[in-house]
């Protein structure tokens, strides 16, 4: 379904720093060879997806090092989409990716 107005800003930039930190990541630590990027509305929210097909990770599981602690990490991501009335999930398997979902209710958006 294709969106009828833009998003509140403050959803828009969730959307945006959450893509961003996400595409880091999947730079830094995946190893992936491919990256797929979706963003679509459904009847009441809109949903981003990034998947990518790189070396996993356990998502219950938080990473220890210096650069987690420098970085937004996935606490920060959940934080921005519960921000904006919205949820994140993380599904990772090892060796065989992680794909990120984000939904934030349309309130008042057509």
């Amino acid at each position: 379904m294709e969106l009828a107005a833009r998003l509140p800003a403050d959803a828009e930039l969730a959307f945006y720093r959450i893509l961003q930190e996400a595409l880091k990541n999947i730079e830094q630590h995946a190893r992936a060879r491919h990256v797929t990027v979706q963003l679509a509305k459904q009847a009441a929210f809109v949903q981003l997806t990034i998947k990518d097909d790189g070396t996993g990770f356990d998502p219950d599981k938080p990473r220890s090092g210096k650069k987690e602690r420098n970085g937004l990490g996935l606490l920060g991501m959940r934080e921005r989409a519960t921000y904006v009335g919205g949820t994140l999930t993380v599904k990772s398997v090892r060796r065989a990716g992680t794909a990120i979902e984000v939904r934030i209710t349309l309130r008042a958006v057509p």
